[in-house]
């Protein structure tokens, strides 16, 4: 079992890797190099809950990925500006992982590629502020939540919504939830817990996502905990507005609703567009800045590789060409960055500075 302890301060600086964060770590048990599944020995001292997940199929492919689960408690809000449009960062939690973890089927390139040994992840939701519009893309983890005891996931509480309040946003005000994707730290916060039940979080916004992962996820049974307390109440209340075709969706006031299949299906990144201005919000077609300058790297989340990283290598030449800022679902440091063409299709990555950090 490996011990972390809390962080104060901590900064980290490297080539791809950028944290500036005061964080409180949970301890997760450390392994080694990939194993099969189930070969990992359940750990002593663990909660009965904890004990059922770690024995199952799941916890032994995806608890074993991470190290530490950090908190972040401080300069977590980052400020970016698009022609009209505000662009807010707020995170929800930091974890690290093993790059040979999240990053398997590449691990005779990863002695030559600057990684350092574990990489951080972030989960975070986007606000854009423009003129008469306040939008959300992707909702995270949430808190209170079955998740089968992953210490992910499972019962977590933060202070997001606070957070959010502290920033001016009020939930009733927010006209517009775009999830890129279905998977459980991008639609945590759609619904909160009010005592009772699962009641929508922004209950006059319109929540914008893939139809077929709605009915993919409905009808699954291992989705079946995720759909009931973050799907099923905002399309009782009748404020889904699901995307079922395959092509670029106008949203109004510059926002178009992207497919961007390989990650998952329904996979989808949206494009904003300011007084000639662009930002690609890219969602998982990338989780670490390495996949800018080697493309044909998937990470272990990308259900369908092949896919995954046409959409990525089509995206790249997009914000390449328009110059676009490219914010991230999950890179750690600021999150946000340029995408530079260099010779023929390679590219590199450039962090974007925030205007401010609160």
């Amino acid at each position: 079992m490996a011990k972390f302890h809390v962080r104060a301060c901590l900064r980290v600086k490297n080539r791809f890797n950028c944290i500036d964060a005061t964080a409180k770590d949970v301890t997760v048990p450390e392994t080694g190099s990939p194993v099969p599944e189930k070969s990992i020995p359940c750990p002593e001292g663990i909660s009965p809950a904890k004990k059922k997940y770690w024995e199952s199929a799941a916890g032994s492919k995806i608890l074993p990925l991470f190290k530490t689960i950090s908190l972040r408690t401080m300069d977590d809000m980052h400020l970016y500006s698009i022609g009209d449009a505000e662009i807010i960062r707020v995170t929800e939690r930091l974890a690290d992982i093993p790059a040979t973890r999240l990053f398997p089927a590449h691990g005779t390139e990863l002695p030559t590629s600057g990684l350092p040994e574990n990489l951080t992840i972030s989960v975070h939701a986007w606000v854009i502020r423009l003129p008469g519009r306040l939008i959300i893309i992707d909702t995270g983890i949430g808190n209170d939540r079955d998740r089968n005891g992953n210490p992910l996931f499972d019962h977590i509480h933060t202070d997001f919504a606070e957070r959010l309040a502290g920033l001016g946003i009020d939930r009733n005000s927010v006209d517009t939830v775009i999830m890129t994707h279905l998977h459980i730290d991008h639609v945590g916060w759609n619904t909160h817990y009010d005592g009772t039940d699962w009641q929508p979080m922004f209950p006059h916004a319109r929540y914008i996502c893939s139809a077929p992962a709605i009915e993919r996820w409905k009808n699954e049974p291992k989705r079946r905990t995720i759909y009931n307390d973050s799907i099923k109440p905002i399309v009782d209340a009748g404020l889904i507005h699901p995307m079922a075709g395959f092509d670029p969706t106008e949203l109004g006031d510059g926002l178009t609703y992207t497919p961007t299949p390989g990650h998952s299906p329904d996979h989808a990144s949206i494009i904003l567009t300011s007084r000639g201005h662009h930002a690609l919000f890219g969602g998982d077609i990338m989780h670490h800045p390495i996949q800018v300058s080697l493309p044909h790297w998937n990470s272990v989340f990308c259900e369908d590789p092949g896919g995954a990283e046409n959409s990525r290598r089509r995206m790249l030449d997009w914000c390449a060409k328009n110059h676009a800022l490219y914010l991230s679902s999950h890179f750690a440091g600021s999150s946000a960055g340029y995408i530079e063409q260099s010779t023929g299709r390679n590219y590199t990555w450039r962090f974007a500075a925030p205007l401010t950090m609160r």
